[in-house]
Order: structure tokens, then C-alpha cells, then sequence
């Protein structure tokens, strides 16, 4: 097969998109794609024939699918416009990052394929198109500025929007209901817009729906709809249809998982086929998945057509209105479908008062509410039988889910190596800690629809219940405490012994048990108060390196354990009061017992269940999963659930997702960096030229984070780290040839380590011990910065050149907390943050330093960044960024701080560019908002 290099783009676009298709609809778009070009119809024929006798062989296709092909290449110009990056292709053409030249804007431009350029009937269709969409103003509606067209090219200018896609969104899975209802509705009413001017859509889709960091959706790529002749005889019951409307054009393209019946089948659409996709991106925003999914197009083509979503997941946190208003959304039959998009949008803009919603600070599940204060009752005879020594009363045949949700202005309090919330023995109750700075306790009867305050609990860190559910224990201020229900006062048990508290369990023996985040050791000490001392360490013999997160069984005398092994492994294990221990089955997450024979734990997010035999010390039959995407980092053994002995269980399933973006000397947005992600707070830097950007990233499942590397030139990004440990605060060096980063192994808390980028292979550089993180290089020394923290847990500053069998020696010796320290660029100063009588301060010191830090500004959110232009940056009083002029040469000076802007929506800011661009990060999803979920009667005597 030959054909001109130019025809390439259309060539492999075409065929792309023919590839999937079969028969006639193939057919359709072929002659339609082609056009009246036969070289270009030969050349794809002679590929799809290719393609179909290599497809008998194996899976593969016969031919590599095109790469994005970069037609219009950065500076170059189409009219006024100059073109600035390639931001995606597809095969409707290549959309370009743009500069509108006359009236000083971004924006996007689409590149339409070459087949139209060279097509005079097509062209006029095109900007006859063009014409109406462009009339179409509406804020939800990504807007179409023009037509640029000459010989060889045809192109729309449309509005450049910035934000993530709310694919992209969804990658962190099902939306809370609020943001579901805000979303659908915006999305309603740009489609209601189109409609009222004759416009369908046709290819309506969650990657073609973008939100913006102020919240806005936006429905792009109106470019592929239809104008809908009004005269055009509608679809029937049965499909058939009437002649063809005027233009053909991509009736079979579009999306197959989103595609209605009638527009699958290749026949004639109207807007009922973009309230059909509305319905399916709705339950996709519900559930996490699309309505319809399958192994090839053909697959999902045919469950489109022959089959009904999966109704049950739509669950119970999902209103009764919002699923009545899918299922009308996705009836098959046109004529039963929702007529009008309108109805949608007065639907969710009028919900229900009277009908269950997710519990907010607000509103609650009333009907929930009435059924789990009779479950309760079941509960509590349950557990009371179980202590008297009789057998266990049968749960509840069905389980009743609701959620929980933070209270007003007091997020739940999140931490890798503690868990928050603890449920009572009977399920009747679910203590958690929340709020802003000091956080406390709060209480809530699962009947009631309010939590309430626990008085005496502020600082709380992690809550556990007393065997009886009549007291509770928590640490604070470095003591465990103890608070008798409902009124008593907060009573110290014991001091603590180190630092990093994670858990606590409370036996019927009157037995505390507690850990530490560095798993040194399983303390025991009375619950009446007393001095603390050690009952099971790691056994150094079995390589153990960690033990921690242990609890109690019901007989007050056995508990269950977590033991971390040198090589990153985990075993879930028995131990008694009398200093025994015994493996039970393998496990890195904390674990705890329901009634009367399941250890219920986490294997990589999803929470399982696994029937055991305590007097054996063995597994029953093969472990069962109990819900999925539950809070997990693999590297401290915390998942985040809690179970009663009567089978309730509660578990927090959310993380973090923010944004990163670009934003100019007056807080203005001026673009977008990348999707959404989970990103480690303090590992977001640029190379010193800002053509790079490192980042760690939290991978799904582990829980853990990965270095990447992002070319912001190019678009393009690697994975630089991959261990199912955590890799952090990423600094190159070595002319970016080696990375060095602070990563966890073997269990331990994190340390130093570097990895050479052209071999792999990977150095500890600091032993095992004591945190510390990575900051900074020092230009020219082959040096690098970090912090460490002491057991008195408080980080100092620290130098360790690169060199073998360098040590390490203090940067700033003082008596300051210190952290996120960075190194001026050349080299001669230092800036951190560093925490002084709870208050946190930015200081700047000569390098090496020489004499006492000196403080330039207190009250910040964000820690020190150096510019390009000779200034400091940071966050001061007010959430505003900070400016101040320091000179190096020939001594340090520091000059008046200048307030810039104010940072918006909770941003941090990360790094400054050396054109002075701001690099922050806008939070787009809270994990500590989420709400708990419980489900009462998950397990029971008779069944998983």
C-alpha cells in the first residue's frame, strides 16, 4: 500500500474509526468520510482489508493505529491565530492550544480533516454548520468563535476551556449526590440551549464535558452535531425511519458505551438520542461506571441495543428521583423515553424534600434512619446475649446503608498511619474525629441524624470503645485518656512512649492495648490507669521489622495483630495477654473480628472478609470481598473501616483530587497542568529551566505515591518510580540524571534514596529509622537538602553531598520546628517554614548559615519558593501571596514583603516558574469531606 505522506493524517484516521465498525455502517461512514477522493478510498481499503484477514489470526490489529499527528507545528499561524502546543487528536481532526493575536485571548482551534479542505460540497455544509453553532451562546456551552479556512485547511476557533474533563473526574470514582445534581443540571440546561435551536449533539459523553476550576461544566464539541430538519420523520417503536436528513455526516461516529439504540442501529437521531446519553453520563457521575461496557465495540454496541444497565448500582445513597429520572432517561423506546431535556433540568432543580438524600450537615436519610433504629435494638440483644454466653441472635436478613458525613466546618481528621472513627460493639453507635485545628471527638447514635461534640476530646488523634460501649479512649497531647459516656470527664490513662500514635483496642479483661507508627512495639497498660509496657515486639528472627494495630477478640484475652516483614510482606496474627503469638493468614492492613468467625480486613483497597478457625489458628474457605475502594496505604497497614460484633461495618472510601494550574502575577488562571490527581503535598517542584515538572502521584489500590515526570513542553509524562512503596519529594541532580527521593522500604518510615534514571538501578543513600524527606540540591555542590524528624518529633535541616561515604551535617542548628526548606538558585541562601509556639513562620539564612534565621513572615499556608527575579514567595496572613526581594551578593538582605493576590478555593502554592508564573494547586474533591459509609447487618451468623 502507497499513498502521499501529506494523506497519511486522513489515512489512518479514517481507518481508526473504520476499524470498529462492521457491515453497513461501516459503509455509511466510509462514503461519507472518503468523500470524492478514490486515492483516499483505496488507501484505507487496502488497510481495513489488512486489518479484517489479520483479525482471523489473533486480537491484534493488522495495522499500528495512528499516533497524533502534528499538522500545524508551535508558532506557526492559521489567520490571526498563532498556534502554540498540540493539545489532543481524534478522528474528527487535531485541536491546537492557540493565541488569538487580535484581541490578545487563548484559544482552541480544530483542525478539520484534509477531506474537507479539498471537498466543496462538504466545506459548505461545514460552515453552514459552523454558522448556527456559533449562534449557540450559553454559559454551559463551549463556545464557537469562527471559521478559519484556506486551500489546504478548515478549522474552527472555539472557546479554550480549562479544567479537567469529568472523565477525568471520574477516574476517582462515584460523585457525591450534591455535585451529581449541580453537574447534571448544568449539563441539562446547555443541552436544553441546543435543543431549542434544532441542534443534537449526537456525542454526548463525559470526555466531552469539561468542569472549570470555579465550578461551570462545559459541553464541548458541538462540532460533531447534526442540524435536525425539523420536517425529518421521527423514529419509531419499532426502528424504522424515515428518508435521510440532508447530511449524513458521522451518524455512526460517536461514543458505543453512551450511543442510544437508534443511533447504534445506524439509523436517524434526533434529540432523544442526546437525552438517552444524557441519562448514561448521569449514571456514570452515580455509580463510577458506565451504563454500558463491553470487550469490543461490537460487545458493547450489542448491550446498548439488547440489554439493561446494572440497576443495583445505583444503591441506596442514590434519591429515589434521580433514578427515575435515568430510567427514563435510558428507556430503549423512543416514543417512552423523556421527551424533552427541560423536564430533566426542572426535575433536578425541584428535588423532592420528602425523599431519602445523603446525610449532610443539612439533610439525612430519614427513612434509613427509622429502619437502623430497629436493627439496633436486634444489635444490642445480640451482643448482650454473646457476653451472657449464649448463642448469637441472627442479623437482619437485608443490610441498610447510610452515610455519615463530616459536621458543618469540621472536616474529619485524615492521617496515613491512624485511623478516625471507631464503631461501638453493637453497631449502635460511630465515635470520629474531626475538625479544624484541634480536632475532638464527636458522637453519633446511628438512629439519630446529628453528631454531637464529646467534651474534653480536643487534640484527639485516633478514638477507640470501651467492651461494654459505655466509655471511650483516645490519645491526645502525647496521654491516653479515657471519658466515661454520656457526661464524664476526660481521665489520663498513661503517658505515651514515642511519637506517632496510631491505634488502641480495649479488652474485657480491662486491657488497653496500643501502638505506634513505627511499630516498635504492642504496649499493654489497665485501663485504669497505670505505666505502660511492652507485650509483643517484631521478631527480629522472622526478619519482623513492625507490629502494630492490635484488637482485641471478644474473650479479652486474644487480640489480633499486624506484622510487617523485612521484605515489605504483612501476616495477620494472633497474639494472648500471656505473650504467645501465631500466624493466621497472610495481611498488611489492620484487621478486626465479627461474631462469629470473620476477620475482616484490606488487601490493596478492597475491604474483605475471611472466615477462620480460632481454635486451629486457620483460614475457612477463600476470603470474600465486602466493598470496594476503601481507604488503604499499604505502607503504614491503615485502612480506614471499622466493624462491631454484630457484622455492621463502616469504612471511608475517598481521596483527594486537585488540579494543577497556572496562574499569573495577579492570581489570574492561564492554563492547566495534566488531570487531576491525588498529589502528595510536598513533592510538586519544576527544573530550575521549568521545562520539567516532577510530581508524586497516589496510585490506586496501594494507597502509596509514584515520582512522574512531566516534559511541559511536550505534554508528555514518564513514570519514574514504580515499588509498591511510597516515593516523595522528588530532586534531580547529576544534570537530571539521577533522582533522589525520599521513599519507604522494608517497612520502615521513609529515608533518602536515589535512582539512577539511565540504568534503574537504585542506591539507599541514609539507613533506616528516623523520617526524613528530601528538599532541595545545591547548585554546583552535587549536594543535597533534607529534613529529618527526631524522636522528640520535630524535623531539623540537613546537608549530605553526593559522594561515597559522605555524611551528613546540620544546615540550620536552632531550636526551631523545621520543614519544606528550598535552596536560592545560587546557591547562597536558604528559605523554610518552621513552626514556632504553634504559630508557623517563613525564615531566610545565608548558606552556609552564619547567624540566626531570620523571620520575614508568619501566618502562611505555604512554605517558601524562590523566582526567578531575585524575590521570596509565599503564603502570608490573609491567604495572599507574599513577594519579598532578598539579595545574596555580596551579604544576605531581605527587603519589604509585598502582598500580591489572594488565593482562592483553599490553592496552595507550589511553585513559582522562572517567567514568573505561580504553579498552584486548586482542590478539587476533599477526601476528609466524604462521608462514612455503614452498613449494618453486612455480616452475618448465616452468611458473608
Amino acid at each position: 500500500m502507497t499513498t502521499e505522506r501529506d494523506q497519511w493524517p486522513d489515512v489512518s484516521r479514517i481507518f481508526a474509526a473504520a476499524a470498529s465498525l462492521t457491515g453497513d455502517a461501516r459503509a455509511t461512514y466510509l462514503a461519507e468520510a472518503c468523500g470524492n477522493d478514490p486515492a483516499l478510498r483505496a488507501a484505507v481499503d487496502s488497510m481495513l482489508a489488512g486489518h479484517d484477514q489479520a483479525a482471523s489470526f489473533g486480537n491484534e490489529a493488522a495495522f499500528p493505529l495512528a499516533e497524533p499527528f502534528e499538522r500545524l507545528a508551535p508558532g506557526s499561524r492559521i489567520g490571526t491565530f498563532r498556534i502554540d502546543a498540540l493539545l489532543g487528536a481524534g478522528g474528527m481532526g487535531e485541536v491546537y492550544r492557540a493565541h488569538d493575536t487580535r484581541l490578545g485571548r487563548s484559544v482552541a482551534i480544530k483542525v478539520l480533516p484534509d477531506s474537507f479542505a479539498h471537498d466543496a460540497d462538504r466545506r459548505a455544509r461545514f460552515e453552514q454548520e459552523a454558522r448556527a453553532l456559533a449562534a449557540l451562546n450559553h454559559p454551559n456551552v463551549g463556545a464557537i468563535y469562527g471559521v478559519e479556512e484556506s486551500e489546504d485547511v478548515a478549522a474552527l476557533v472555539l472557546e479554550l476551556v480549562e479544567g479537567p474533563t469529568l472523565a477525568e473526574r471520574l477516574r476517582a470514582g462515584a460523585m457525591p449526590i450534591d455535585e451529581v445534581a449541580s453537574t447534571a443540571k448544568q449539563i441539562a440546561e446547555a443541552l436544553e440551549a441546543a435543543h431549542d435551536r434544532g441542534i443534537v449533539h449526537r456525542d454526548l459523553k463525559p470526555a466531552n464535558i469539561k468542569i472549570t476550576p470555579d465550578g461551570v461544566v462545559k459541553v464541548l464539541d458541538f462540532g460533531l452535531a447534526k442540524l435536525v430538519d425539523a420536517a425529518a420523520p421521527p423514529v419509531t417503536a419499532d426502528g424504522a425511519t424515515g428518508a435521510p436528513t440532508a447530511t449524513r455526516l458521522g451518524l455512526v461516529v460517536g461514543t458505543a458505551g453512551y450511543m442510544s439504540p437508534e443511533q447504534a442501529r445506524g439509523q436517524t437521531v434526533d434529540k432523544r438520542t442526546d437525552i438517552w446519553a444524557f441519562g448514561g453520563v448521569v449514571f456514570e457521575m452515580c455509580t463510577g461506571q458506565p451504563p454500558f461496557a463491553g470487550t469490543t465495540v461490537t460487545d458493547t454496541l450489542a448491550a446498548v441495543i439488547e440489554r439493561e444497565p446494572d440497576w443495583t448500582l445505583l444503591t441506596a445513597r442514590t434519591p429515589l428521583y434521580l433514578i427515575r429520572l435515568i430510567r427514563r432517561c435510558l428507556t430503549k423506546d423512543p416514543k417512552q423515553r423523556l421527551r424533552d431535556i427541560g423536564e430533566a433540568r426542572i426535575a433536578l432543580a425541584n428535588a423532592p424534600e420528602d425523599e431519602p438524600l445523603p446525610i449532610s450537615a443539612s439533610r439525612a436519610w430519614r427513612a434509613a434512619a427509622i429502619a437502623l433504629a430497629v436493627i439496633v435494638i436486634a444489635g444490642s440483644i445480640a451482643v448482650a446475649a454473646y457476653l451472657r454466653g449464649t448463642p448469637r441472635i441472627a442479623a437482619a436478613a437485608s443490610p441498610v446503608r447510610f452515610f455519615v458525613s463530616p459536621p458543618e466546618g469540621a472536616p474529619f481528621t485524615l492521617h496515613p498511619a491512624r485511623t478516625f472513627f471507631a464503631l461501638s460493639p453493637d453497631g449502635s453507635q460511630l465515635a470520629f474525629i474531626a475538625g479544624t485545628g484541634r480536632s475532638q471527638v464527636w458522637l453519633r447514635a446511628v438512629a439519630n441524624l446529628a453528631a454531637n461534640p464529646v467534651p474534653g476530646t480536643d487534640g484527639a488523634t485516633s478514638v477507640f470503645w470501651s467492651p461494654d460501649g459505655r466509655s471511650l479512649a483516645f490519645f491526645a497531647d502525647n496521654k491516653l485518656k479515657r471519658v466515661d459516656l454520656p457526661d464524664g470527664a476526660a481521665v489520663p490513662i498513661c503517658n505515651v512512649p514515642g511519637a506517632f500514635v496510631a491505634h488502641g483496642t480495649w479488652g474485657r479483661s480491662g486491657v488497653i492495648l496500643f501502638s505506634n507508627g513505627p511499630g516498635q512495639a504492642i504496649y499493654r497498660v489497665p485501663a485504669a490507669g497505670g505505666t505502660p509496657s511492652q507485650l509483643v515486639t517484631p521478631d527480629r528472627a522472622n526478619s519482623e521489622v513492625r507490629v502494630h494495630w492490635p484488637s482485641f477478640l471478644p474473650d479479652g484475652r486474644r487480640f489480633l495483630y499486624t506484622a510487617r516483614r523485612a521484605d515489605g510482606e504483612g501476616q495477620l496474627k494472633i497474639g494472648d495477654l500471656a505473650g504467645g503469638t501465631r500466624i493466621l493468614i497472610p495481611g498488611a492492613s489492620n484487621a478486626q473480628w465479627v461474631d462469629p468467625n470473620v476477620v475482616v480486613f484490606v488487601r490493596e483497597g478492597v475491604l474483605m472478609g475471611q472466615r477462620v478457625d480460632l481454635d486451629a489458628v486457620r483460614p475457612i474457605d477463600e476470603p470474600f470481598s465486602l466493598a470496594e475502594q476503601v481507604e488503604y496505604l499499604f505502607t503504614t497497614s491503615r485502612a480506614a473501616f471499622s466493624t462491631s460484633y454484630t457484622g455492621t461495618i463502616a469504612y471511608h472510601a475517598h481521596r483527594d483530587l486537585a488540579q494543577l494550574v497556572w496562574a499569573d502575577q495577579r492570581g489570574n488562571q492561564i492554563g492547566t497542568v495534566g488531570a487531576p490527581a491525588d498529589y502528595e503535598s510536598q513533592s510538586v517542584r519544576l527544573s530550575a529551566d521549568s521545562k520539567m515538572l516532577l510530581t508524586a502521584r497516589r496510585q490506586s489500590g496501594l494507597g502509596t505515591f509514584d515520582v512522574w515526570r512531566r516534559d511541559l513542553i511536550r505534554g508528555t509524562e514518564e513514570r519514574l518510580t514504580s515499588d509498591r512503596g511510597v516515593e516523595v519529594t522528588p530532586v534531580l541532580a547529576d544534570g537530571e540524571r539521577t533522582l533522589v527521593y525520599a521513599a519507604d522500604r522494608a517497612g520502615f518510615v521513609p529515608t533518602v534514596f536515589r535512582k539512577d534514571l539511565l540504568t534503574g538501578a537504585e542506591e539507599q543513600l541514609l539507613p533506616n529509622g528516623l523520617q526524613r524527606l528530601v528538599m532541595d540540591v545545591i547548585p554546583g555542590q552535587h549536594t543535597i537538602v533534607y529534613v529529618e524528624r527526631s524522636p522528640e518529633d520535630k524535623f531539623d535541616i540537613f546537608r549530605l553531598p553526593l559522594a561515597a561515604g559522605a555524611s551528613p551535617e546540620p544546615v540550620a542548628p536552632s531550636q526551631l520546628d523545621k520543614f519544606d526548606a528550598r535552596v536560592s538558585p545560587d546557591g547562597r541562601a536558604i528559605a523554610f517554614a518552621a513552626i514556632e509556639s504553634q504559630r508557623l513562620g517563613v525564615y531566610v539564612a545565608p548558606l552556609p548559615v552564619t547567624s540566626a534565621p531570620l523571620l520575614i513572615g508568619s501566618g502562611g499556608y505555604s512554605p517558601p519558593r524562590w523566582g526567578g527575579d531575585g524575590r521570596l514567595y509565599y503564603v502570608g496572613e490573609g491567604n495572599r501571596v507574599t513577594a519579598v526581594p532578598v539579595r545574596t551578593r555580596p551579604s544576605l538582605l531581605v527587603g519589604t514583603p509585598q502582598q500580591l493576590f489572594e488565593l482562592k478555593s483553599s490553592a496552595m502554592l507550589f511553585d513559582v516558574a522562572r517567567d514568573g508564573r505561580f504553579l498552584l494547586l486548586v482542590p478539587k474533591v476533599r477526601a476528609a469531606d466524604g462521608p462514612i459509609a455503614v452498613a449494618t447487618s453486612a455480616i452475618t451468623a448465616d452468611r458473608p
